[in-house]
């Protein structure tokens, strides 16, 4: 073998063994999940064949509050809407009060909403014990209206894959405006999240609920391995309202320390179920496997509740102590692009 064959050999030979022990890289640090709204205009929605299906997933956390009941609502669904061109978080929630279901999306007096209904301001079960916080009133006067209304006031918040829809950021008291539901589109594949909030500090007193989340970072394979590297942090958001403006303050997600072990849960398309993965106390974890690309989702058990004592007006004297959410479990989405 000439002396350039055998140099060639031994470089092919080098390549190889390279290749072979490459792994999957990933930066130090995930790009994080970023700020915890979004605006309307920042998102492109698909227009649908009215015969296309698109599949949305619906999680209502809250603690009860009730006469009768203050246990936890958790609900999670899965809802197909068709017949369309375009769906709204509304589209959605009427689809959500259809068939047989153990909770309803309600008006403040516990009917249910209608397609003229801008906010859910209740649910009720199947035995029609309503479940509502109007205990204090919106700036309007209008009793039990949510915090996507315009401004965060105590009552039923949504999320869309985490993050508050809001249709301008100088709209009200020069502040962010929230979307309501008929003006927040969705699309196929989309998570919307309710949960109770309450978003004051009043005397020290923290009376908002921590959303959680996940960021998550998928490292594709570097042949010849067959799987990829996944990323996941945990992170929140806690929104408040209100700075010396009376402004809606968002804040960014950060990463989210569970204090312990936990397990998270990983979907595929359509919401089904693949594997888990371990997290550390940081709420850090990986998992080697093959994600073709798609859309996935994570879940992960974390709600938590405290209770506080608050007046049940603005202007009264008189007071209630309030069980509320204190932490929401995680169900949230993440798209695995296209090489």
């Amino acid at each position: 073998m000439s002396k350039n064959l055998r140099r060639i050999a031994i470089l092919l030979a080098a390549v190889f063994v390279m290749m072979i022990m490459a792994v999957p890289a990933f930066a130090d640090t995930l790009n994080g999940k970023g700020t915890g709204y979004y605006l309307l205009s920042s998102r492109t929605i698909p227009t649908y064949s009215t015969s296309d299906n698109i599949k949305v997933k619906v999680v209502v956390q809250s603690k009860k509050y009730s006469s009768s009941d203050n246990g936890p609502i958790n609900v999670k669904r899965d809802l197909t809407l068709t017949g369309s061109s375009s769906y709204t978080v509304r589209d959605v929630m009427l689809k959500f009060n259809t068939g047989s279901t153990s909770y309803y999306a309600c008006n403040n007096d516990g009917t249910l909403i209608s397609s003229s209904s801008t906010v859910v301001q209740a649910f009720k079960n199947w035995s029609n014990t309503i479940y509502k916080y109007s205990f204090w009133e919106h700036v309007d006067g209008v009793p039990g209206l949510g915090p996507n209304d315009r401004i965060p006031v105590d009552g039923w918040m949504f999320r869309v894959n985490g993050k508050s829809p809001v249709k301008n950021l100088t709209g009200y008291y020069g502040g962010p405006e929230g979307a309501l539901m008929y003006e927040t589109n969705v699309m196929d594949g989309d998570v919307i999240f309710f949960y109770y909030d309450m978003p004051f500090v009043i005397n020290n007193v923290d009376y908002g609920a921590t959303f959680l989340a996940v960021d998550t970072k998928y490292t594709a394979p570097t042949y010849p391995n067959t799987n990829g590297t996944l990323e996941v942090q945990l992170q929140s958001t806690h929104d408040n309202h209100c700075n010396s403006q009376g402004q809606w303050v968002f804040n960014d997600f950060q990463d989210y320390a569970p204090g312990s072990n936990k397990t998270a849960l990983l979907y595929g398309p359509g919401f089904s179920y693949i594997g888990t993965i371990s997290l550390d106390s940081s709420g850090y974890g990986t998992l080697t496997t093959n994600l073709d690309p798609g859309m996935y989702y994570i879940s992960v058990g974390l709600r938590s509740f405290k209770s506080v004592t608050a007046h049940t007006s603005q202007t009264g004297s008189a007071t209630a102590t309030l069980p509320l959410l204190n932490t929401t479990d995680v169900y949230d989405q993440f798209i695995v692009p296209a090489q």
